[in-house]
């Protein structure tokens, strides 16, 4: 554990965590932060980094919180605009329990479909945000997103016919009228649709096979915006294999239901869903039969980002609950009668999961101090400021509330703290002064 600020430097202990963060090269450690410091501190390391910062949190409402607030101190909007552009992405857990059939979390599902689709392009964001479970379970290897993800431009010449089947085969369901993602209509030389990455859906205008104009159209009045030169369409959803990978696991997929006497009914829906590009509630658990080598969301960033962990008995302590109903899940859909296949091949088991994280160079963010060999740390002292809050909201008179404000953050400076204050601008600006 090295103490900061080192003697005879003015380095304060908050740049050199950022510094451990955004530039140093060894697994490290920032201790001692609570609240949003940590999303602060992974903020202001994006500004200086020229990497990704990945960032893994312990649970699904963890990653939430720290997406949003690292979105905060980085003077971004509260909500996604434009995925293919946007500094801070976060790959969602979906609500659903594993080898769960029962529901279908539709948002989580586009958005970590858009996800994937930019990383798979090599437009890495500045920071990536993922909870442990979401980490856990596999997806498509990265070709096959680019596989069935394509660009149109204006002035391209593409068949109409080729282009509807295109669409299907990247999951996009044909609809009388556009209104959500993944909706696809057809209008005489009008293709109406709605990509994953873009806020608003598409309308796209041919004469003949060449492209006239592409532009962006409101959902509700469905009224034409502003025109746009080039798109990119992504896949809505990761079940996307091509024909001989759908012909290879549909006969993969009856020789397992033949060998566990699954029953016909079930069989013959499952097979006719996917013949027919149907993505039901819990298709992703099927990816196996289709796709040979499915990756971890971990496989489509680069293994120079730096990967910031809780610690080590946190991650063991999680991955050990994930296991636990992973397998319960599992043995579930067994006693159900359901073809899925083993758990080791839709997720990634304890030791396995962290054997991948330790590909990475990690930094350990976490409240209390931990002795690693070979780990460089530093403790960021942090107060909480939620005996200010209450005070502020207690007070019966503006001057009340602002002058206990006043009077805490002399008693800080006192103590020789710097506090720290952070404003949104409404142009989305952020004033940092501390």
């Amino acid at each position: 554990m090295l103490d900061f600020p080192l003697a005879g430097t003015h380095i304060s202990p908050l740049e050199e965590a950022v510094h451990l963060i955004s530039r140093f090269v060894e697994p490290s450690g920032v201790y001692g932060l609570s609240g949003s410091a940590s999303s602060f501190l992974i903020a202001k390391a994006a500004r200086e980094s020229t990497g990704t910062i990945v960032v893994l949190a312990q649970n699904s409402e963890a990653a939430s919180s720290c997406a949003s607030d690292v979105r905060f101190y980085l003077g971004q909007p509260a909500s996604v605009n434009h995925p293919l552009e946007d500094p801070v992405l976060h790959y969602q857990s979906p609500d659903i329990m594993p080898f769960s059939f029962n529901s279908f979390d539709t948002e989580a599902s586009l958005n970590n479909a858009s996800v994937l689709y930019r990383l798979s392009e090599l437009r890495a964001p500045k920071v990536l945000i993922v909870a442990m479970d979401a980490c856990a379970q596999k997806v498509v290897p990265r070709s096959e997103l680019q596989r069935a993800g394509f660009s149109l431009c204006t002035g391209d010449e593409i068949d109409r016919n080729a282009l509807l089947k295109r669409l299907v085969a990247a999951g996009y369901r044909r609809s009388p009228l556009v209104e959500e993602p993944g909706d696809f209509s057809v209008r005489g030389f009008i293709v109406d649709l709605f990509s994953p990455v873009y806020p608003n859906p598409l309308r796209i205008e041919q004469m003949g096979d060449n492209i006239e104009s592409i532009r962006f159209f409101d959902p509700t009045s469905q009224r034409s915006k502003e025109e746009i030169l080039s798109i990119h369409l992504c896949p809505v959803h990761m079940n996307v294999p091509d024909e001989s990978s759908l012909d290879r696991g549909l006969k993969d997929l009856r020789h397992v239901c033949d060998e566990r006497g699954i029953e016909k009914r079930i069989r013959q829906k499952l097979i006719d869903d996917f013949q027919h590009g149907i993505h039901f509630p819990g298709a992703e658990f099927y990816l196996p039969y289709f796709f040979t080598k499915l990756q971890s969301v971990l496989d489509y960033v680069s293994k120079s980002s730096t990967l910031i962990i809780p610690d080590w008995d946190t991650i063991s302590r999680v991955c050990d609950e994930l296991e636990h109903d992973i397998l319960r899940g599992w043995e579930s859909a067994i006693e159900a009668s359901l073809p899925v296949p083993a758990p080791e091949e839709v997720y990634f088991l304890s030791q396995d999961f962290i054997d991948r994280l330790r590909d990475f160079r990690t930094v350990i963010m976490s409240p209390l101090q931990v002795e690693e060999p070979g780990r460089t740390g530093i403790r960021v002292a942090c107060q909480s400021n939620t005996d200010v809050r209450q005070r502020l909201v207690q007070g019966t008179s503006h001057d009340s509330g602002m002058s206990s404000l006043v009077s805490s953050l002399e008693h800080w400076c006192d103590d020789g703290s710097k506090p720290g204050y952070a404003t949104f601008e409404t142009h989305g600006a952020i004033l940092f002064t501390y």
